[in-house]
């Protein structure tokens, strides 16, 4: 939230400030001025960082409560490892899925699908295969299962989509990093690490196409593990 909305909060508050006000996010204040925006993430799009940039709620773990606010602001691009409680917490609530879907976003399970679906809507919603049968599990890496694609992948999918005739921007997580950290699974945080390089090599190339207009930022919110 901080970084997101430029204001401190309560621990576990999402995009409000410790008296519920909702903040406004750079990605907010970005696509009102007619930027595109994209938000992504090696785990589930719905996770604390990602909302962040769109969603407004006292309690980080309501996820699906924060997936509703995904349509709010017409964000162009949303992609992740999953949606954490489709059909809510206790799997009774009607499909996230759908929901999105009958919101003007096309919602798609893997590279194959998102290339067949990307070009009839403005609004796209990429989601790991892995992630349709069930919600993520917790320690499943980003390409880690058949059909995955990595988060340098996603990004790319991402920076095509938007393409470069507009102005955009663009929040992408390596959200395992902190997962694994979290843990301490010393071996899993390598990989991840090595996953944000080579996002950032694949933003990279962006720029050296459009040198004089690309800012690329990378930081993190905390150190742990």
């Amino acid at each position: 939230t901080a970084l997101a909305c430029g204001i401190k909060t309560t621990n576990n508050s999402l995009g409000v400030d410790p008296e519920g006000n909702e903040g406004v996010s750079v990605a907010v204040e970005l696509h009102d001025q007619g930027y595109k925006v994209g938000i992504m993430s090696s785990v589930p799009v719905n996770h604390a960082t990602p909302a962040s940039f769109f969603a407004h709620n006292e309690y980080r773990g309501n996820y699906y409560e924060i997936s509703q606010d995904m349509i709010d602001d017409g964000f162009e691009f949303f992609g992740g490892a999953g949606l954490y409680h489709v059909n809510g917490k206790k799997g009774d609530q009607p499909s996230t899925i759908d929901f999105l879907e009958n919101n003007g976003y096309a919602v798609c399970y893997g590279k194959n699908a998102f290339e067949k679906r990307a070009g009839e809507t403005e609004n796209i919603v990429y989601l790991q295969p892995s992630s349709e049968e069930k919600d993520p599990e917790y320690y499943t890496r980003v390409g880690d299962k058949e059909g995955d694609i990595s988060l340098a992948e996603m990004l790319g999918l991402c920076l095509d989509y938007l393409g470069d005739e507009e102005p955009f921007i663009i929040a992408c997580e390596e959200g395992k990093i902190d997962w694994s950290a979290h843990g301490n699974k010393t071996m899993s945080m390598v990989h991840d690490v090595l996953s944000l390089d080579a996002t950032v090599k694949r933003a990279l190339e962006f720029y050296y196409a459009h040198p004089d207009e690309t800012l690329i930022i990378v930081t993190a919110d905390h150190e742990t593990g």
